[in-house]
């Protein structure tokens, strides 16, 4: 009876869990570039920025993100100048206890060159989003 009444309870469990989708599951669940940030939030959000900006700001929120989880973003100049797809930089983040916002940022002391620019978002290694972006 004892044996019941265990496998009765852990396929409840089971259907609950199922009903709640996949727990756990890290998805990003928005990203956004910003000429700042503010107090965990994107400040002044674009996509077209001035050379003069000399820090591009991304923003990346990430929902049902377990301790661990890491948030990547690699940046590319991709026709800016005489220069075409060239990896400028790339880092990983890694959230701890209640994070849920990842912010990178890429900054140029000089003015960037006018064109177009790309970054690559990863989530725990795995491609999740581009954001195109460029300077004029």
């Amino acid at each position: 009876m004892m044996k019941w009444v265990g496998l009765v309870a852990l396929l409840l469990a089971a259907v609950a869990l199922s009903a709640c989708g996949e727990l756990g599951t890290p998805t990003v669940k928005s990203a956004k570039l910003a000429k700042s940030f503010v107090d965990g939030k994107a400040v002044d959000e674009t996509k077209n920025y001035s050379p003069g900006n000399h820090t591009f700001n991304l923003i990346v929120e990430v929902g049902s993100a377990p301790v661990g989880t890491t948030v990547g973003a690699t940046w590319y100049q991709v026709n800016a100048g005489d220069i075409k797809n060239q990896k400028l930089q790339g880092n990983e983040i890694s959230l701890k206890g209640n994070e849920s916002l990842a912010h990178f940022t890429l900054t140029n002391q000089s003015d960037w060159t006018p064109g177009k620019y790309k970054v690559d978002i990863t989530l725990n290694g795995k491609a999740e989003r581009t954001l195109d972006f460029q300077v004029q």
